[in-house]
């Protein structure tokens, strides 16, 4: 199992574990490195690649349940489903429905870096830091 936690405090609720467990995968790579551009000026710069393996995610298959109060009867608008609501928005509810097999895990989860430090006297008394990245939120478990 990739992932694993496991609650230290007593956990008595019947039928349930105090261990939480997740066969997502997570890989990650990144190349950094620094470069002084002058004696006062250190620049770093890089990126990073994340992808998550999640089959929570690419396997979800929407509940029928869902689906049908979805495209239920609208008791405001007869005739017309609840989902077309939705429409004037721009949103398709029908682009959010899983069947199990038409989702894809991400892969362009790239995240350059860029950071630097300045030494405004050349002294090392007074430096100035700076830098920007970008960055993607990550899946840690599925419930």
């Amino acid at each position: 199992t990739p992932y694993r936690v496991d609650f230290i405090a007593p956990y008595t609720t019947p039928g349930q574990r105090a261990t939480v467990v997740s066969p997502s995968k997570q890989y990650g790579i990144y190349l950094q490195d620094d470069w002084a551009a002058t004696d006062k000026l250190m620049v770093n710069i890089g990126v990073r690649w994340d992808y998550e393996d999640t089959p929570a995610y690419t396997n979800f298959v929407t509940s029928q349940a869902f689906v049908d109060a979805l495209y239920a009867n609208d008791a405001e608008n007869p005739g017309q489903p609840w989902a077309n609501r939705l429409l004037p928005s721009g949103i398709n509810v029908a682009d959010y429905i899983s069947t199990g097999n038409n989702r894809k895990n991400f892969k362009d989860a790239w995240a350059p870096r860029f950071g630097f430090s300045y030494d405004i006297f050349g002294d090392e008394a007074a430096i100035v830091h700076g830098g920007a990245a970008r960055s993607y939120d990550r899946n840690l478990f599925e419930q």
